[in-house]
């Protein structure tokens, strides 16, 4: 690191200030592009916490609650976004688009 400390990972915010950016700083030290600049017992901590919490239960139920919302056309409603893609499809299959 520019200042000589160490870090379990690298901020934006610290890379500025030694006016870096991540993308600059890689480059600089030879890492390449998709290497996260966070260690990896960092991240499977973080992980392991957000399991225990039940996040990919939630983001999963959320992700089914937004696609369950109703969509408005030109001040119509033509029912959820799941049904509406289903019948953009079975349409396209039709020839009817």
């Amino acid at each position: 690191m520019e200042c000589g400390r160490e870090f379990r990972m690298l901020s934006g915010r610290h890379l500025a200030s030694h006016g870096l950016d991540s993308k600059t700083y890689r480059k600089k030290y030879g890492f390449p592009a998709r290497q996260p600049l966070c260690a990896k017992a960092l991240s499977e901590e973080r992980s392991a916490g957000a399991k225990e919490r039940g996040l990919p239960e939630n983001l999963r139920k959320a992700i089914d609650a937004r696609a369950k919302k109703k969509v408005v056309v030109d001040g119509e409603k033509k029912g959820d976004v799941k049904n509406l893609v289903m019948q953009a499809i079975a349409e396209t299959l039709r020839g009817g688009r």
